[in-house]
């Protein structure tokens, strides 16, 4: 206990007052009655003061009342002794596994898991527990949970279940991601990394490895390698398909010479197996020649026979197509005039596998629209109300239409299937020479289009886009040249210039090939899946794709069917196989390993020992600041707070109990 201000206790002298003014009492003498005061003697008046201290709970009031009154002022504090730094204080131990591809080499897995174990046992009932797995993204797993009995089985429960995943680790990543996670922890917290330390891993800058201050703590990091040594690894790094031929490519990462044997599979079926040398960290092409493909996607898969100790980037997986040019219906009321010609001559030159199907827009099977994945239309004016019903329905159930305008088209005051409202050119505008102002070259269609600014347009169609209507690509005066327009599950790109070379030079610019290819690509959805991507990347899917299903490697659907209503993307965490399945038709996504993780080799001595000592300066850093920040500070509470507050009660309780006192003496007969 201490004083603030001791010089106000001298008031506690007060006390003294009430206890004399309680023994101050006067009484006066009893009078009685008499027939004549002529009849008594004459003697000298008396009066006489008895003091004694009467009203015993009122003069307690009253002393209590002036002693708080006086403690008050002096401002009394508790004091808590001075707390110096104990390196036995509880803390808050995370367990950061990492759980990259690499750590499946030879006992790095097991290595990892009884280190892991250790640390569990090492700590303190009063510590607490966490479990994170470390990848491409920091996952929470177990935890916290207190250094109980209890809390320590339940975090080796989970770190029995966890296997080596197939992703990559930067360390860099890793510590920006570990801040975030544990930014509202405020217990003291050591991080245990587990990790074989792959030089890959490394960030361009150091400093990305040194944890920093969050909320005034910073965590401290212990690192614990799990590997030794450099070793030799095998991958297939690539494959490609030529023809009939498929070339599988083999890298050695600091592997000596030797002789390898690759297995070749397609559809599950072998198709053969070659041995050749491999250089001592070198590559090698396995050439398959003649190979035997199915009709349609192929799922083919090359594999190292018996190479090293880390089957996991063994194998690699790719999609090969082996069909004829998927049909493409393309109407108009001339499928034999110059649009026709151009856009067959623009699919043929890239070597597309899109074959156009000319038809007349009048003579159209619209039972057969279901077949085709888009539909081409020359002039969107010629189509009448039937069929831009059936075309409404086609699209909104997924399907698209690429579609351009003509002369067919200047008389509709709003187009069919888009319902786009048509306005009118001035008489000093028309035929005049106009140029592309702004080409969206991010969206899809157009990654090659930026040719498209060099086109000259002499006539167009002024449109009014809508709510639902994107500009891809505008004229010098504003007006939209391109436009997309969502309608339900599907798209429609409308052209509002013609392809027959008289509205505009378009089809005989070398850029027309490349446009309508990737438009078409776009349309059939092959742009929104790339067929071959790495572990840890992400599979966006349009609404059409999102409205089927996405099955994994192991054959288990990823869309709820909550999800399969919006828009999503999928997590790609597994090599092998990824199936689309949408109601246009289904497609193959395949997935390998990141090529960084093949590569074993280690950080060398002094990076990993530089790394350790930045660590262990900074915990020494972290231990003198608290030390002097908690030393020679003692922390108290003030009291005076609570007295004032016992006080006004005290004051209360005098003052009702005094009017108690006063009001029966006034009522008391003399």
């Amino acid at each position: 206990m201490s004083w603030l201000a001791p010089l106000f206790l001298a008031g506690l002298s007060a006390i003294a007052l009430p206890v004399w003014l309680h023994r101050l009492q006067t009484e006066t003498p009893k009078r009685q009655s008499f027939s004549s005061a002529m009849l008594l003697l004459q003697a000298e008046r008396r009066v006489h003061v008895r003091k004694r201290l009467r009203y015993w709970l009122l003069l307690a009031l009253r002393i209590l009342l002036l002693g708080l009154l006086a403690f008050a002022f002096a401002k009394p504090v508790w004091i808590q002794p001075p707390v110096a730094l104990n390196s036995a204080k509880s803390k808050l131990h995370v367990l950061l596994l990492d759980r990259s591809m690499s750590m499946q080499q030879g006992n790095r897995w097991q290595a990892a898991i009884r280190q892991a174990e250790a640390i569990i046992a090492d700590a303190g009932p009063f510590d607490r527990l966490e479990l994170i797995s470390a990848g491409d993204e920091l996952q929470l797993m177990a935890g916290p949970v207190n250094g109980t009995s209890d809390g320590k089985n339940r975090i080796r429960s989970m770190l029995l279940k966890l296997q080596a995943g197939s992703a990559q680790l930067q360390y860099g990543a890793m510590m920006n991601g570990l801040e975030a996670l544990l930014a509202d922890e405020k217990q003291a917290t050591v991080a245990h990394l587990i990790s074989d330390f792959q030089e890959t891993g490394l960030p361009v800058q150091f400093g990305e490895l040194v944890p920093r201050s969050v909320n005034g703590r910073v965590t401290e990091v212990e690192l614990h390698n799990v590997a030794s040594g450099i070793t030799p690894n095998f991958a297939v790094s690539s494959v490609d398909h030529t023809g009939n031929t498929i070339a599988v490519t083999v890298q050695g990462y600091n592997s000596e010479a030797g002789t390898l044997t690759v297995q070749l599979s397609v559809n599950g079926s072998p198709r053969g197996e070659l041995v050749r040398p491999v250089p001592a960290s070198g590559q090698a092409v396995f050439e398959f020649s003649k190979v035997a493909l199915n009709t349609g996607s192929n799922r083919v898969e090359a594999r190292i026979k018996a190479a090293d100790t880390l089957v996991a980037d063994d194998v690699y997986y790719t999609v090969v197509e082996n069909s004829a040019g998927q049909p493409v219906p393309f109407l108009s009321m001339n499928p034999a005039a110059l649009p026709g010609k151009y856009l067959d001559a623009a699919f043929t030159a890239a070597g597309s596998r899109y074959e156009l199907k000319p038809a007349r827009l009048d003579q159209f099977d619209t039972r057969t629209l279901e077949r085709y994945r888009f539909v081409l239309i020359d002039d969107l004016g010629a189509v009448n109300d039937k069929l831009a019903e059936v075309l409404d329905e086609y699209v909104q159930k997924g399907g698209a239409v690429f579609a351009a305008v003509g002369e067919r088209s200047l008389t509709d005051k709003i187009l069919p299937l888009v319902k786009l409202q048509v306005g009118t050119l001035r008489a000093d505008q028309q035929g005049e020479r106009m140029s592309v102002g702004n080409v969206d070259i991010n969206h899809a269609a157009l990654a090659r289009a930026a040719g498209l600014r060099a086109l000259n347009v002499t006539r167009y169609l002024p449109v009014t886009p809508d709510q639902d209507s994107h500009i891809l690509v505008q004229l010098d005066n504003g007006s939209p040249l391109l436009l997309e327009q969502r309608r339900g599950q599907g798209r429609v790109l409308l052209f509002t210039s013609g392809l027959d070379n008289t509205w505009n030079d378009l089809p005989v610019q070398p850029v027309f090939v490349s446009f309508m290819t990737e438009a078409a690509r776009y349309l059939a959805g092959e742009t929104v899946l790339k067929r071959e991507q790495r572990v840890g990347g992400t599979l966006p899917l349009d609404k059409a794709a999102a409205a089927g299903q996405v099955i994994d490697p192991l054959g288990r659907n990823l869309l709820s069917l909550s999800d399969s209503q919006r828009a999503r993307s999928v997590k790609l965490d597994s090599q092998g196989f990824y199936e689309v399945v949408t109601a246009t038709g289904s497609s193959l996504v395949a997935v390998n390993s990141v090529p960084d993780e093949s590569n074993l080799m280690p950080m060398s001595k002094e990076e990993l020992d530089n790394w350790q000592s930045v660590l262990a300066a900074q915990r020494q850093d972290l231990a003198s600041t608290t030390a002097s920040s908690t030393t020679g500070k003692p922390s108290g509470f003030e009291l005076w707070h609570l007295l004032l507050i016992l006080l006004a009660l005290a004051a209360l309780a005098e003052s009702l109990l005094g009017n108690t006192y006063v009001f029966r003496r006034v009522e008391t007969p003399t």
